[in-house]
């Protein structure tokens, strides 16, 4: 409770390391994985997550923060978000959804360029932004048909844990 109590007071007087905390106590680190959010690069928005349904947005303010984990370790490739849900790429219709414990079979990684590390699916970095009733929700490359959609990268920031 005193540690508490303590890291409280630091956090009002605005020190870095209230951020620090923070970040861990609501974002968790499963021993030997990288966890991070998302952040779209057209937009510069952060990626989303409805709890309930899974899906990825992007210009929802009442929709979490996406947090998402990998065992970069480990030859799975399996990518988590926060709740411990395997991340997919759905068929048909290629949705970018965390929903189920179950991983499919989705080769996440990881990967990194000149300007910073990205998330790829089956060895693509490519994902789709669509507008679906209104909001921005997040595809593989592959979306369905109909769909007003832009093409996008997904880049990995706040890295946390054992990240390569």
């Amino acid at each position: 409770m005193k540690l508490y109590i303590s890291l409280n007071l630091l956090c009002f007087a605005g020190t870095a390391l209230c951020a620090a905390i923070s970040v861990r106590e609501d974002n968790p680190v499963p021993p030997n994985f990288c966890c991070f959010h998302l952040r779209d690069v057209i937009s510069g928005q952060n990626v989303r997550q409805n709890s309930q349904t899974g899906e990825l947005f992007l210009n929802d303010a009442s929709l979490p923060q996406g947090w998402y984990c990998i065992n970069q370790n480990y030859d799975s490739k399996v990518l988590y978000d926060r709740d411990n849900n395997a991340c997919i790429q759905t068929s048909p219709g290629n949705e970018f959804q965390c929903l189920d414990g179950t991983p499919g079979g989705d080769t996440w990684e990881v990967a990194s360029d000149g300007q910073g590390p990205y998330l790829k699916d089956y060895g693509n970095a490519v994902f789709s932004i669509c507008n679906v009733n209104g909001r921005q929700q997040v595809f593989g490359p592959s979306p369905p048909g109909g769909l007003s959609c832009q093409m996008t990268i997904l880049r990995v920031q706040d890295r946390a844990g054992q990240c390569k």
